[in-house]
């Protein structure tokens, strides 16, 4: 799975993918429609590999969890047996006991063993509640945002001022503190527009129409010390909730890339 904390590269790729001697090179077809609907192929028959192998990562993963608990708890076994082996060797010889060296009997042996065992499941179940709590955030993610998850996460991370591992660690420790922190269980704005800008002395741009990404991208280019300021900060969150806040971004690649 796609870490989705992982910051996303500037890379066109349908121009990597299109270029001459690129896997679809426009060269090759004999309209654009014809190249995308190559394209569009290629990518419906990836996304069925690519289900196919998540399922059998999954079986994997679940196969390699139960073959290592399995593991442990013979190895812990062997070596427990081991121990209690080797010390009823020694009670049963003559040599002198060294009093210096403690011997342990079994019931303080099999008292050892249960708590090794407990510790060591006690640190797989800790293994398993992060994973857990880590796909808690990012389900909560792409149920909301989709395709722009990554997108509107970069944004609220800068706009908290968040590193990836910080963001990270409280997606492992404590879901609902991060899903709080990004106002993931917020309802989304119900008006029908994207908020307007402020024509005012306080508007970096007057001639701005809507507060999206562009008008927030804009600002932090020519305003820095302002768009990084505690009211713009809380304000550009409340307006990512919208869900035609990255329209206009996504447009301006898209009309970058070719026009389509």
């Amino acid at each position: 799975m796609t870490d989705i904390f992982d910051q996303e590269d500037k890379t066109d790729y349908l121009a990597e993918l299109t270029k001459p001697g690129g896997k679809f090179d426009r060269t090759r077809y004999a309209s654009e429609a014809e190249m995308f609907q190559a394209i569009a192929k290629g990518k419906y028959e990836a996304d069925k590999t690519i289900a196919v192998k998540n399922e059998q990562f999954d079986q994997l993963r679940e196969d390699s969890l139960k073959w290592r608990e399995e593991a442990l708890a013979k190895a812990n076994l062997e070596e427990y047996q081991t121990r209690m082996n080797q010390n009823n060797n020694s009670n049963s010889t003559n040599t002198p006991v060294d009093t210096k060296q403690p011997t342990l009997d079994a019931a303080q042996i099999t008292e050892l063993a249960k708590k090794e065992a407990l510790s060591a499941l006690q640190q797989l179940e800790l293994q398993r509640k992060q994973e857990s709590n880590f796909a808690t955030v990012e389900t909560k993610l792409r149920e909301r945002y989709g395709e722009k998850a990554k997108e509107v996460l970069r944004e609220r991370m800068n706009a908290l001022n968040l590193t990836t591992d910080d963001a990270k660690f409280l997606a492992a420790k404590s879901p609902e503190a991060l899903i709080n922190a990004l106002n993931l269980n917020s309802a989304p704005p119900s008006y029908d527009n994207l908020p307007r800008g402020s024509s005012n002395s306080d508007s970096f741009r007057p001639t701005a129409t809507v507060r999206d990404a562009i008008y927030y991208e804009d600002l932090r280019r020519e305003k820095p010390k302002e768009y990084f300021s505690e009211k713009v900060s809380v304000q550009r969150i409340k307006d990512m909730d919208h869900p035609d806040f990255l329209k206009r971004f996504y447009e301006r690649q898209n009309s970058r890339a070719g026009g389509y």
